[in-house]
């Protein structure tokens, strides 16, 4: 969708700007290495975090200083980043609601930045249990259709679908997915 791709063309831009003030070596320091692990990957203000705190771990006041000045000038935005996951996941590798709150849990966002995001994107579970189903099922073609359903099964279950959903996309009248 359009605003995905404003979102990720969007590159960093120089920074000179927002640390001009400082003078403190160690401060720029932090920021310089935050800033490049930026513009190589989004990250989540937690991952960032526990990144630069692994090579600064004496600095917890530079380091928070630098997260909220990179916040500040939109580097760094929980939201948005929980946007563009969400959408990648869905198109690359559908998978259930649940499993997508279990998987920016692990990122260290918080529940009401994962709620709102999902809440936004208006995701419809069956018909993403369907495309994974889909896109599994032709690799499976040449199995008889039992192990197919059973394989399947499986499958959207690894996804964290429910096993109600997965019923009703597997056991489908027609055999079409």
């Amino acid at each position: 969708s359009g605003h995905l791709m404003a979102r990720a063309s969007a590159t960093l831009q120089p920074v000179r700007h927002i640390f001009m003030d400082q003078d403190d070596k160690i401060q720029k320091a932090i920021f310089g290495y935050a800033y490049s692990l930026l513009a190589r990957k989004r990250y989540t203000v937690a991952e960032l975090q526990k990144k630069v705190t692994r090579k600064f771990p004496e600095q917890i006041k530079g380091i928070e200083e630098t997260l909220q000045r990179l916040k500040e000038h939109h580097y760094l935005d929980d939201m948005e980043y929980a946007g563009l996951f969400i959408e990648s996941k869905l198109k690359r590798h559908p998978q259930s609601i649940k499993l997508l709150k279990w998987n920016l849990r692990k990122k260290g966002l918080d529940s009401d930045t994962i709620e709102r995001s999902l809440n936004e994107e208006n995701i419809n579970e069956a018909e993403m249990a369907r495309l994974a189903a889909q896109k599994k099922q032709k690799s499976l073609a040449r199995l008889p259709m039992a192990k197919q359903k059973e394989k399947l099964y499986r499958f959207l279950l690894s996804r964290g679908f429910s096993s109600s959903v997965i019923f009703q996309v597997v056991n489908k009248e027609n055999g079409d997915l």
